[in-house]
């Protein structure tokens, strides 16, 4: 069997085990406490809305600049370094602007409060 079809074989039967396993979270384990269902919803939509905003890029910087990057097939190792600095000042810059800014973002009626 060719290594693609050993990795298709493979990340398909880890794809399925993460369906079954979300599938009995929506069954079994959310309808016990729905009111956890809502928050972690809701957190996970706010996530998908600021993750965007906060790498400031940097995500596309992977496919945009790869190319310069592989030689004779083999990636040259700054590639790696310049992704972790490039992800670690994103995060570190859009931590300052929250904290700067003093954001308080309310989340389910002043249950938890973020500053």
């Amino acid at each position: 069997m060719s290594s693609v079809a050993k990795q298709t074989r493979n990340r398909s039967l880890l794809a399925y085990v993460g369906a079954l396993l979300g599938i009995v979270n929506q069954l079994f384990i959310f309808p016990l406490a729905f009111d956890v269902y809502g928050e972690i919803q809701f957190i996970q939509a706010m996530i998908g809305l600021i993750v965007p905003i906060a790498s400031f890029g940097v995500m596309n910087v992977v496919t945009r600049f790869y190319p310069y990057f592989e030689e004779n097939g083999r990636l040259n190792h700054s590639y790696l370094i310049l992704l972790l600095a490039g992800a670690s000042i994103a995060f570190v810059a859009f931590t300052g602007i929250i904290l700067v800014l003093r954001l308080n973002i309310t989340i389910l009626s002043n249950r938890w409060v973020l500053i």
